[in-house]
C-alpha cells in the first residue's frame, strides 16, 4: 500500500484553508470538508447545526474510510477549523495511522484579514465576526504532544513553512 499525506488544515474562518487546497488538488487527491458536508444536508431554512450529528458521522466516516482503503490517493485534506488540540485529537483518533503521514498545516492570518475576506462570502458560508474573534482567541498551534510527523504554517499570502517542534 502506498503510503498517504494527511493535511489535517486548523485555522478560522476566512484564513484561506480552503483556497489553498483548491490550488495544490491534483487528480489523486481527496477534499474531506466539514462545511461541504454540511452545506450538502442543511436547507436554506434550517439552523447552522440542525444536521450536526449527521454532519460529523459523515465527516469521521470520511476520514476513516480514506485514510484505511488501499486506493489511489496520495492526499488526503481534511478542511475544518480545528481550533486547539481537543478538537485535532478528535479528528486524529480516526485516521488510520497504517502507512499514513500525519501533517498539521496551520493558517496564521491577521483576524482583520480573515474578516475581510469572510465579508466576501454569500450566505452561511458567511461567518459573524463575533464568531471569527471567539474562534481566533481560542486557536493554538499544535505543540510536541500533539500526534504530528509534521506542522507547518500558511500565511495571508499562502506561503507555506515547517515549524520545528
Amino acid at each position: 500500500m502506498k503510503q498517504k499525506r494527511v493535511y489535517l488544515l486548523c485555522g478560522v474562518p476566512g484564513s484561506g484553508k480552503s483556497t489553498w487546497i483548491v490550488h495544490r488538488m491534483t487528480t489523486n487527491d481527496l477534499w474531506i470538508s466539514r462545511d461541504n458536508i454540511r452545506f450538502m444536508l442543511v436547507k436554506e431554512d434550517e439552523d447552522y447545526f440542525s444536521h450536526e450529528d449527521e454532519v460529523i458521522r459523515i465527516f469521521t466516516q470520511a476520514i476513516k474510510n480514506a485514510t484505511s482503503n488501499d486506493d489511489e490517493i496520495e492526499n488526503i485534506y481534511i478542511d475544518a477549523t480545528h481550533l486547539n488540540k481537543k478538537a485535532r485529537d478528535k479528528i486524529a483518533f480516526y485516521i488510520n495511522r497504517n502507512n499514513v503521514e500525519l501533517n498539521c498545516v496551520c493558517f496564521i492570518v491577521p483576524k482583520e484579514i480573515c474578516k475581510e475576506r469572510n465579508a466576501q462570502r454569500e450566505g452561511r458560508a458567511c461567518v459573524p465576526n463575533t464568531v471569527i474573534d471567539n474562534m481566533y482567541k481560542s486557536f493554538t498551534i499544535p505543540g510536541r504532544n500533539e500526534r504530528f510527523d509534521h506542522v507547518y504554517t500558511v500565511d495571508e499570502n499562502g506561503i507555506m513553512k515547517e515549524v520545528c517542534l
